[in-house]
């Protein structure tokens, strides 16, 4: 688990999945279960894949984010995020991917972090601005991010 101000972020576990279900109805996607059966099969995998964002002030499950996979052979590692409609456009994107991107680095399995959105998709282009991400590769629609251990290190 990692905290911020104002959200906890927990890996995504088999048992964590099973509390979450019979608690909320937050959508469990693919990812999600996916991801649980990895960690199952490959525990070091824990913290390589999904992570839900709860708030701290009333406990709700308002988001889930992580990364693609473990870093691969050059450290490098993808991260995406997904944020409930009703609590966007609060910063809790922004902080939470803060937060995963200081953890993956502080691994020191990691040496760079990508993102890859939609052209369109202006509210992902502010959050990976705010963490100090840079646009490197435009390919068809979708826009390519990067933030490099040196250059995290420096902000």
């Amino acid at each position: 688990m990692v905290r911020t101000k104002r959200l906890y972020l927990y890996p995504c576990t088999k048992e964590l999945v099973n509390k979450i279900k019979k608690r909320t109805n937050y959508p469990l996607g693919q990812h999600i279960k996916h991801y649980v059966n990895l960690v199952e099969s490959d525990p070091s995998s824990l913290g390589w894949g999904a992570w839900f964002v709860i708030k701290k002030d009333d406990k709700k499950v308002i988001g889930d984010m992580g990364f693609i996979d473990k870093p691969d052979h050059e450290g490098v590692v993808e991260i995406g995020c997904n944020i409930l409609p009703d609590a966007q456009s609060k910063g809790y994107a922004t902080e939470a991917t803060q937060v995963l991107i200081k953890w993956a680095f502080a691994s020191k399995k990691v040496n760079r972090i990508i993102a890859i959105c939609d052209l369109t998709n202006t509210p992902s282009f502010r959050v990976l601005e705010k963490v100090g991400m840079r646009r490197y590769l435009v390919r068809g629609s979708m826009v390519y991010w990067e933030i490099t251990s040196s250059s995290f290190i420096k902000r």
